[in-house]
């Protein structure tokens, strides 16, 4: 079930929908902990492609290591969207 609600943006944090995505990294993570990579695309030969850069970082903390992730949109970092995933790529 997919959630189409659009963002709240009403006084204090904004609240962003619930939207699954699949997010690849490549390298490690900066000083706080954030992973640079890219939102993936399904491709029409049933694989993915980049489709734009972003940020990804793990609730738990667990390091990560290069592979492709499902991760929740949770706001941004840099002026890019920031993802969330919680351990183990998919």
């Amino acid at each position: 079930m997919e959630n189409l609600d659009a963002p709240n943006f009403g006084p204090g944090l904004p609240t962003y929908p619930h939207i699954s995505q699949v997010v690849r990294i490549s390298g490690g993570p900066d000083g706080n902990g954030v992973y640079s990579g890219y939102v993936q695309q399904y491709a029409t030969n049933l694989t993915f492609r980049d489709r734009e850069p972003c940020y990804l970082i793990e609730a738990n903390g667990i390091a990560l290591s290069a592979g492709y992730y499902d991760a929740r949109l949770v706001g941004s970092y840099n002026s890019q969207p920031l993802f969330v995933t919680s351990c183990c790529p998919t």
